[in-house]
């Protein structure tokens, strides 16, 4: 697993390896510039980084589990949602509960 603790330090990357690849990964690769910034000012994450990135070179098969999907795509809308909402700071938590409860009457009053 591709993830912030990595053990082994002479580990050999090639084509038949399989890793998973935990959600700080995805983040530092892929993330909001806000979250990349923070995992590269990290050298533990940033060593995991790393890793990907050679796993990647290598062809190796990567596996993201949809949790890591989850965690990622929750990571990187509320940070935007807080970009987008600065005039009017409601936590992104809150603001999805407030849109949920708003369908879910919606849907009550279509039926």
């Amino acid at each position: 697993m591709i993830c912030n603790y990595v053990i082994d330090k002479n580990h050999l990357f090639e084509s038949k390896n399989k890793y998973i690849v935990d959600t700080n990964v995805i983040v530092g690769q892929f993330g909001h510039p806000y979250h990349v910034k923070q995992v590269k000012n990290n050298p533990r994450l940033q060593k995991a980084i790393n890793y990907y990135n050679n796993a990647v070179n290598a062809n190796a098969k990567i596996y993201v589990p949809s949790i890591v999907i989850s965690e990622y795509v929750n990571l990187y809308f509320s940070k935007r949602f807080e970009e987008l909402n600065k005039q009017n700071p409601v936590k992104f938590k809150e603001k999805r509960r407030i849109i949920g409860i708003h369908l879910n009457i919606q849907m009550i009053v279509n039926i």
